[in-house]
């Protein structure tokens, strides 16, 4: 029997929750979908003086004088806001293109397996041939070559027997927009994407907590996975908290709020 009334059990924890991020300098949040991990650690520098009047040391006075912290993701969903984050891109970089209505790419030397780009994306390919004077010799399709309309490359997976060396590809592709939102980003373009972080607690057991980072500059944990294996890609960020002199003394770094589990009316 316990000598003091015990704490609820509907006070056990499950922690789940959602994870949005707002990227510096905009308003718009954006959902980080299936995240495994989300974890806080603050940092904390102290000084400590061990006094010498005694035969024994003993401690007499700590004070912090330096406070940070680190937070790290580990997620599972790839959309453009965490491919921007996870190579270091600008998220709101898009892609934009002129419009090509009737391009030329020419190429020389030209051998079975080679791969070229004509430098568009999204395109058509009109006609392949080696652009030789008078009659030049026409490439098929499908026969002799082929396109990945959406990047632009072209294999040669055969040549016509009269073919000469060069080849000249005829395209067309159309114009992109940023209001396309078609997401192209520099790798490494920043050395860390700054925003917002904040958690939404919305587990079945336990109570549930809204917690706000509000300056935190992400950056990947480790390698990048390219090619990965047999299992779904973790994507893991970590990064720095800054301090924003604009909240409250005390909120400096974030807030943490419970929300409570009873319907509003």
């Amino acid at each position: 029997m316990s000598v003091f009334t015990p704490l609820s059990d509907e006070l056990y924890s499950l922690p789940r929750a959602q994870i949005l991020f707002r990227v510096k300098g905009t308003d718009r949040w954006t959902n980080l979908g299936d995240c495994e991990a989300f974890a806080i650690t603050p940092n904390l520098t102290e000084i400590e003086r061990w006094g010498k009047d005694s035969d024994t040391k003993v401690l007499r006075r700590t004070d912090v004088v330096q406070k940070g912290g680190d937070v790290k993701l580990t997620l599972l969903q790839m959309t453009d806001t965490i491919r921007g984050l996870l190579f270091m891109a600008d998220p709101t970089s898009y892609l934009i293109q002129a419009a090509v209505t009737d391009g030329n790419a020419v190429f020389t030397d030209v051998a079975v397996g080679d791969i070229y780009s004509v430098g568009a994306v999204d395109v058509a390919v009109s006609a392949v041939t080696d652009g030789a004077a008078g009659t030049p010799v026409a490439y098929t399709e499908g026969t002799h070559y082929k396109v990945d309309r959406r990047t632009g490359f072209v294999e040669i997976i055969a040549k016509p027997g009269t073919a000469g060396d060069d080849l000249h590809i005829t395209f067309s592709a159309p114009a992109v927009a940023s209001t396309d939102k078609r997401f192209s980003g520099g790798f490494m373009q920043t050395n860390g994407v700054r925003g917002t972080l904040m958690a939404r607690g919305q587990g079945a057991v336990g109570s549930n907590q809204e917690v706000m980072v509000w300056d935190v500059k992400l950056r990947p944990d480790g390698d990048i996975a390219i090619q990965g294996e047999d299992d779904y890609q973790q994507i893991t960020l970590t990064g720095k908290m800054y301090s924003d002199g604009t909240q409250a003394p005390g909120f400096e770094y974030g807030r943490v709020r419970t929300i409570p589990k009873t319907a509003l009316v």
